[in-house]
């Protein structure tokens, strides 16, 4: 990553460098353009005050030594437009003049004309003379020296251009490394943070957006921390009540393998059940892995069945579909088999002890019944039937008792 950074600051660099080359370039070429127009212009002035003394006959050579000083061409027209002087000085040939009709017109009409020629190499005025010989002078002047001072000015500027790309790259780089650092050292902080350590402290060190991201996973890594002890300690709870309940209790993913299994478990399914192994098939009469297969299905819904694994034993079985299909579901087991012993003999204890009931009402009604149609008034036939109610009212009584 830094060094893409680093290409980054280099190539923002170098498009900065080179705008503000391209920007003191043409301001410089502009300022050197209009210096050499100015001192063009300055020299002309000169040599044209100069030529208005110099009589017709000397012009040629009065002309031809002021380019000589001046290191300009001279080429002076009369008030006819006739060239007067020689038709090639300092290397330039007045044919070379692209514009001269022009430039000679003007100065003829008494005005000045300033124009560059040959890409700007060669300036031209052109100027009204003043004198008895009135005509017009057109000057040309090589920019020389200014265009040597240019190309060392626009090497410079390439130079300091070179060095501060140069510069922009080593800044990016050393940019790009702190930013980098400190990018990695969030991202490790992360990555702990989702394996779920949350030991690093994550210092923000600069008050900048990394350092504020910084500071704000440092306080989720704090309130996950939180979060995640207290979770550690309900589920903790949680796991020693499940351990105490009389009810097997077992979660299992969808996969069939078991998250969680408690004592009781253990012990209806056997004890090679735990966390981390794969729900098998305890019991030959009961399928209970496809039992819980089925609770992932779309739709399934809460469910009890009351299955018999074994001669002898009952259980019922409570299956609890996933909230989510990638949770777990959970199965609650209940070992029914004394329960329901329990309520078997009760129900044989109520059935003989109404049979053992019956048989004493029965004998002390009928003794009643013989009382009330006149057995009471025959004295054995009285004391037969009392002597009746007497035996099994006692019986009564021992049955009470037993009963209790």
């Amino acid at each position: 990553m830094r060094w893409w950074l680093a290409l980054a600051f280099a190539a923002i660099a170098a498009l900065t460098a080179l705008a503000v080359t391209e920007v003191f370039i043409a301001r410089s070429e502009a300022r050197i353009d209009e210096r050499a127009r100015e001192l063009a212009a300055g020299k002309a002035l000169t040599a044209a005050l100069e030529l208005a003394d110099v009589e017709r006959s000397e012009i040629r050579a009065a002309a031809a030594r002021l380019g000589v000083t001046r290191r300009m061409a001279l080429f002076v027209y009369d008030a006819d437009g006739r060239l007067i002087s020689g038709d090639r000085a300092h290397g330039i040939a007045v044919a070379q003049l692209s514009d001269l009709g022009e430039l000679r017109e003007t100065a003829l009409d008494g005005r000045r004309m300033v124009t560059t020629l040959g890409d700007g190499r060669l300036v031209t005025v052109a100027l009204p003379l003043r004198g008895p010989e009135a005509g017009a002078l057109v000057a040309v002047a090589p920019r020389g020296d200014l265009e040597d001072a240019l190309l060392i000015v626009q090497r410079e500027i390439v130079r300091a251009a070179l060095l501060a790309v140069g510069i922009g790259a080593l800044a990016g780089l050393a940019v790009a490394i702190l930013i980098t650092r400190r990018l990695r050292r969030i991202s490790t902080a992360a990555r702990e943070i989702a394996e779920g350590r949350f030991d690093r402290t994550l210092d923000p060190r600069f008050p900048d957006e990394l350092g504020l991201l910084a500071g704000t996973i440092d306080t989720m890594r704090d309130r996950l921390r939180e979060s995640f002890e207290s979770l550690e300690d309900e589920r903790n709870r949680l796991r020693l009540l499940l351990e105490q309940l009389e009810e097997g209790v077992v979660a299992v993913d969808r996969d069939l393998v078991v998250e969680f299994a408690n004592r009781r478990a253990r012990a209806l399914l056997g004890s090679e059940i735990a966390s981390g192994s794969v729900l098998e098939d305890a019991w030959p009469r009961f399928s209970l892995a496809a039992a819980v297969h089925a609770a992932f299905d779309p739709g399934a819904s809460a469910r009890t069945l009351r299955v018999e694994p074994a001669p002898g034993l009952a259980y019922v079985i409570a299956f609890l579909p996933p909230p989510a299909p990638t949770r777990a579901a959970v199965v609650v087991i209940t070992d029914v088999t004394e329960r329901e012993r329990r309520e078997r003999a009760e129900r044989e204890f109520v059935t003989n002890a109404a049979h053992e009931l019956r048989t004493p009402l029965a004998a002390i009604a009928s003794a009643v019944e013989a009382l009330q149609h006149g057995a009471k008034e025959q004295p054995d036939d009285r004391d037969r039937f009392l002597g009746v109610v007497e035996r099994q009212t006692r019986r009564l009584t021992r049955l009470a008792h037993a009963l209790l």
